[in-house]
């Protein structure tokens, strides 16, 4: 039985047919599951998602709530570390992310009101301390046309924020291995009309959309922590036969506030999977943490640390 929290959200208003088309049983998620189930390969086994934990920590169609995709009110996430990351960030914000972005509380969303006459949420601040820290290590703002696959890209979070403060990026991918994530993640990015930016990529589609797609950087955002080595190496060879150049991973903050880089068993050990990258050319670039300022990471939303990984041929 899952030991967490059941999951929460804010009540809010939903988009028309919502309550319809985001449910468990949707013919087309069960058409990804049984898709999915059919894959002989060891990404399509997550040992973090099981199916009880999909059950019991999805909330439908309150998917941006305090769940199994972020968590919002856990590892301790109060106002106070709401309104020190807002501030931390606006300290920071050259590139005026905190106006260029918004969040209208879409889907169960909490948001917080801190000192900025604008609300925010763990979904806003994540992706724009993500954002930053792509510009300070590869100049996102000033690559235009550079093409991104998120692995483990859950709903889409990063895919909207990053599309829409930087509308001349090439392309914004999404992959998962979740039937659940691959069918909301679609729904998201369509909700959001920025389908022409961003697109979803099957997990059975994978290696040959590769085939036809140049990719620049992928980005991996909590989920290896969730899955086992097997399958964490899987996705590292995928990238490195397609020559992906750079690789980004944050890790859940967990036992080690992200400071080292872990699976997950199936018998709920952890294994350590940088020697993965290592011998298949990846090179440590930078290793930081989420927040600069020590104090921040000490109080701000759930402190971890970001990783940049270079391709070495």
């Amino acid at each position: 039985m899952s030991m967490l929290p059941p999951p929460s959200h804010v009540a809010s208003s939903l988009p028309e047919g919502a309550n319809e088309t985001l449910r468990a049983d949707n013919p087309r998620i069960v058409d990804l599951k049984q898709r999915y189930a059919s894959l002989e390969n060891a990404s399509a086994h997550s040992t973090g998602w099981t199916d009880e934990h999909i059950s019991t920590q999805i909330e439908w169609p309150y998917f941006r709530g305090d769940n199994a995709y972020i968590w919002q009110l856990r590892d301790a996430n109060e106002h106070d570390n709401y309104q020190i990351t807002a501030d931390y960030i606006k300290s920071r914000d050259r590139l005026g992310l905190l106006d260029k972005l918004t969040e209208d509380g879409a889907f169960g969303v909490y948001q917080y009101h801190t000192d900025e006459p604008k609300a925010v949420s763990r979904d806003l601040l994540d992706s724009i301390m993500e954002i930053y820290f792509l510009e300070d290590q590869l100049g996102l703002s000033k690559w235009p046309n550079i093409n991104i696959l998120d692995i483990g890209a859950g709903y889409g979070r990063l895919a909207h924020r990053l599309a829409t403060a930087m509308p001349d990026i090439g392309q914004y991918f999404c992959v998962d291995a979740i039937a659940e994530s691959t069918f909301l993640s679609d729904y998201y990015l369509n909700y959001r009309q920025i389908t022409h930016k961003a697109q979803v990529v099957a997990l059975d589609e994978v290696e040959r959309f590769f085939q036809k797609n140049k990719i620049d950087l992928a980005i991996n955002i909590h989920s290896f922590s969730e899955c086992a080595l097997a399958s964490i190496e899987w996705w590292i060879k995928l990238i490195r036969q397609n020559q992906v150049k750079y690789f980004m991973i944050v890790p859940n903050c967990g036992k080690n506030q992200g400071q080292e880089l872990t699976s997950i068993e199936s018998d709920r050990t952890e294994r350590h999977y940088d020697h993965l990258l290592t011998e298949n050319n990846y090179e440590l670039v930078c290793r930081q943490p989420k927040f600069l300022d020590p104090k921040v990471q000490t109080c701000g939303v759930s402190p971890t640390y970001y990783y940049l990984y270079k391709l070495v041929i």
